[in-house]
This record gives structure tokens, C-alpha cells and sequence, in this order.
């Protein structure tokens, strides 16, 4: 959590593959065996840099693979991460799961204020988002009752 806190973030250009290669090795081996991670980094991003904190990024993939391990529990659990370039200079970096999804009243509120649920305080989110706005990016949020994708989105730097 120190590389959470809500000052200004030391931005830096960050190379997107690095950064997901990173996050998967430190993550692959703390999952219960019962999750399969599956990481796609899109060819075109070979090279491609985003403006940002390295740390502050690194710190909300580990916490969002953290919330998705929560609420996997059935034999076939998978988390899934993605990089994608789209033509438009978009970098998104997304998580997903296929976990029993979030309501759509708890949506709602996730990134307007902490809620507690039953996996979790949901300051996760509330920083995470607040922390991804400052550097310039978006988060967004997906989830039905076949999991749950969530979605950050940076310009290339």
C-alpha cells in the first residue's frame, strides 16, 4: 500500500510488455492451484510506452488479480490478462475472471466511495481508480454473472 498513496505519482515512460511480464511471473506462482492465468500481450505493443508510476500501475494489476483469486473458488477458474494497442494511440490492460460477477447496485458504487462487501472493504477499487485518473488513464468496469473485466486505459506516451 505505500505505493498507493494519492500525491502527485513520479510518472515515467513505462513499456507496457515489461510491465506485464513482470506482474504475471510475480503472480502465476501465488495462485491456488485450482486458477489458471492466461496472459495476451498484443504483438503491436512490442516497444509502446505509457506515461505513468511503474509502481503505482504494478501495485493495482497485483490488487486486482488479488480480488479476482477472492471470488474463484470452482475447478476451472481462470484469470485472464490482456494488452492491447488500438490504432487510436489506446493502451488498455485488462484483468478478467470468470468468477460469479459484481451487482449492478455495488458497480455503481465501487469507484465513487468504499463499500464494503463480503470479499473485501472496497478501498481496492476507490484508490486504484482514483490513482489511475491522476496519471491521466480511466478504469472501467465489466461484470455479469459470467465474471468480471476490469479495464485500464492509458494514451501512449
Amino acid at each position: 500500500m505505500d505505493y498507493l498513496n494519492i500525491g502527485k505519482p513520479q510518472m515515467e515512460a513505462i513499456e507496457i510488455e515489461k510491465l506485464i511480464v513482470e506482474v504475471e511471473s510475480l503472480s502465476r506462482h501465488r495462485l491456488p492451484s485450482n486458477i489458471d492465468m492466461e496472459v495476451k500481450i498484443q504483438e503491436n505493443l512490442k516497444g509502446r510506452t505509457i506515461l505513468g508510476n511503474s509502481d503505482q500501475i504494478k501495485s493495482i494489476l497485483f490488487e486486482l488479480i488479488g480480488n479476482s483469486t477472492k471470488v474463484l473458488h470452482k475447478p476451472d477458474s481462470q484469470i485472464k490478462i490482456f494488452a492491447n494497442y488500438e490504432n487510436n494511440g489506446l493502451i488498455t490492460l485488462s484483468i478478467q475472471d470468470n468468477g460469479c460477477g459484481i451487482s449492478d447496485d455495488l458497480k455503481n458504487k465501487l469507484f465513487k466511495e468504499v463499500v464494503e462487501s463480503k470479499n473485501g472493504s472496497g478501498i481496492g477499487l476507490y484508490l486504484s481508480n482514483r490513482i489511475i485518473h491522476q496519471m491521466g488513464g480511466d478504469l472501467k468496469l465489466e461484470s455479469s454473472e459470467k465474471g468480471t473485466t476490469i479495464t485500464l486505459l492509458f494514451n501512449e506516451s
